[in-house]
């Protein structure tokens, strides 16, 4: 955002500025955390397509399938025999009444998963208090309100209308538990339009992606 700032106000000096482009960033509406359940849906979806990869990749002498085939028999193992149809009918009545405090329950639980996703990936950095408390176990206080502080500062900016091109630069990877806009929320901002390029690899690591700099060469 702050280069997008420093753009327009290089303009209104009458400064040409002959390129803007973002890498991977966010405006404050592109990106919207998704209900519990969708939430969590959307997390495991991350966990089979990225996490586990991504740890089966860094097993040595170990092959990816029989990692895979192990995780699986251990879940089969874990799964509770079905409950007694009898049973089940006469608790039925009792469990109507707990529906409220149950879902709440559920939707707790449901969070707790996500939320343990987001931290253990490579976009733990929408939180960067939960990093820094991994290091010693300990997060000053200071730290807690700053990080507060800037939230509330991101969620407060609105970004200014800008007359010229925008190019954004994406990454394929997005983060688990979270619906992304298909701009990023740059679309409505750029007047003079805007160009995506979807870049393989992470929020982190497009940074270090040679099809980024192909791409960002031709600008150059």
């Amino acid at each position: 955002h702050r280069f997008e700032k420093w753009r327009r106000q290089l303009c209104a000096q009458g400064e040409e500025v002959a390129l803007l482009a973002l890498f991977d960033t966010i405006a404050p509406n592109g990106i919207h955390l998704l209900p519990p359940f969708p939430r969590l849906l959307s997390s495991l979806a991350y966990v089979g397509r990225y996490s586990l990869p991504r740890f089966v990749a860094k097993l040595p002498n170990v092959k990816s399938a029989q990692v895979l085939t192990a995780l699986q028999a251990r879940l089969k193992n874990s799964n509770r025999p079905p409950a007694d149809d009898r049973a089940s009918a006469a608790t039925a009545t009792g469990a109507i009444a707990n529906v409220a405090p149950r879902c709440k329950r559920a939707e707790d639980w449901m969070n707790q998963i996500s939320q343990y996703v987001l931290d253990h990936s490579p976009w733990s950095f929408f939180r960067p208090s939960v990093q820094l408390q991994e290091v010693d176990g300990s997060l000053p206080s200071t730290l807690k309100k700053l990080e507060e502080s800037y939230q509330e500062v991101h969620k407060a900016y609105t970004p200014k209308f800008y007359p010229g091109r925008m190019i954004l630069f994406r990454a394929m990877e997005t983060p688990p538990g979270y619906q992304l806009d298909p701009y990023l929320g740059w679309r409505s901002i750029g007047q003079a339009g805007i160009e995506v390029h979807f870049i393989p690899g992470h929020h982190t690591s497009l940074m270090k992606s040679p099809v980024l700099a192909r791409k960002l060469a031709v600008y150059l």
